[in-house]
């Protein structure tokens, strides 16, 4: 047992409970659950394969919650498991119907940026650079152009969320 369990984790007997040990040792080699051996002591976790769930000493740890590579050892001295707890899978929203909602001009140069981009959750969006362009382009009613900060905000609101995690992404 740990004295301290870290938010968004479950102490591996805790979970064996509520399940089976075989069960629980099938998620976690497919992979449906994963698991860290944790040094309380330094605050570390240290993550146990997909792959070493088959090994026969993996019978032990499931028994005594306890990572441990000493065979000779029976209930294992090792550190405590823990299972990361599945994270929710958000829900999709269903599109709002815009039709007799007010659309501030800015809101509606960003749909034709959705369109003319053909911006998909599903799909490679374009560079913000392409859109912070396309937007600083674009003509305000009186005439003003849309600023820079302005064009930056927009192009990051229609980017889909996945989008905005940042560094180099290849798509394709």
């Amino acid at each position: 047992m740990v004295s301290f369990v870290p938010p968004g984790y479950s102490e591996l007997h805790t979970v064996v409970a509520r399940h089976d040990a075989e069960t629980v040792r099938n998620k976690l080699f497919a992979g449906e659950l994963q698991a860290f051996r944790y040094n309380e002591a330094e605050g570390r976790f240290y993550e146990i394969f997909q792959e070493d769930w088959s090994k026969a000493i993996a019978t032990r740890w499931l028994e005594s919650g306890k990572f441990s590579t000493n065979t000779r050892d029976p209930w294992g001295w090792g550190e405590p498991i823990l299972i990361a707890n599945p994270k929710p899978k958000p829900e999709q929203r269903p599109a709002p119907n815009l039709d007799d909602l007010y659309l501030s001009p800015f809101m509606v140069l960003m749909v034709e940026a959705i369109r003319k981009f053909d911006i998909r959750a599903d799909g490679p969006p374009p560079l913000v650079k392409t859109l912070v362009h396309f937007f600083e382009g674009q003509t305000l009613p009186g005439g003003r152009k849309v600023s820079t900060r302005m064009a930056e905000a927009m192009a990051t609101a229609v980017r889909p969320p996945e989008a905005m995690d940042g560094g180099s992404q290849s798509h394709g």
